[in-house]
C-alpha cells in the first residue's frame, strides 16, 4: 500500500468528518461570552406546542416552558454534548400553565451542553455553550 492509497482511504475520510464536526459545532454555538444557544422543537399539529426558552443568572441555567394542557410525564435532562447525562430534573410532572427549571452549573466544565424536553408526545433540545 503506497501513502497515496493511505491517505485516500484512511486519512482523507477522517479529516473531512473533523471538518464537518467542527462547522457544525461552530455554528450550532456561535455566540459571546457567557451562555448561548438556540432550542429546537418538534411541531404538535394539534397547536399545543410547549415554548420554552433559556437563560442563564449567576451559576446556573433556567429553562422556561409553558406548557398549552396538563402534563402528566415530564423528562427534562442536562447532557453534554457526546450524549453524557450530567443532571435529571426531579419535576416528573405539571399543570397547564409556565414553570422554570433551575439546573446548577457550578462544578461543570466549560463547552458545549443540551437541555432536552420531552413532554405531551413533543421532544425539545436546547442548546447552550458554557464559558468559564
Amino acid at each position: 500500500m503506497n501513502t497515496s492509497t493511505i491517505y485516500t482511504k484512511t486519512i482523507r475520510p477522517v479529516l473531512a468528518a473533523a471538518l464537518l464536526g467542527m462547522v457544525l459545532l461552530s455554528s450550532a454555538f456561535a455566540g459571546g461570552y457567557g451562555i448561548s444557544g438556540d432550542g429546537v422543537q418538534q411541531s404538535d399539529p394539534k397547536g399545543r406546542e410547549i415554548i420554552t426558552s433559556l437563560v442563564r443568572r449567576e451559576d446556573v441555567v433556567v429553562l422556561t416552558a409553558s406548557f398549552p394542557e396538563d402534563t402528566p410525564q415530564l423528562k427534562l435532562g442536562l447532557y453534554t454534548m457526546l450524549g453524557k447525562l450530567v443532571q435529571v430534573h426531579p419535576t416528573t410532572t405539571v399543570e397547564r400553565g409556565e414553570y422554570g427549571f433551575v439546573f446548577p452549573l457550578r462544578g461543570l466544565p466549560g463547552g458545549p451542553y443540551i437541555l432536552i424536553l420531552e413532554a405531551n408526545g413533543q421532544r425539545i433540545v436546547n442548546k447552550f455553550m458554557l464559558s468559564r
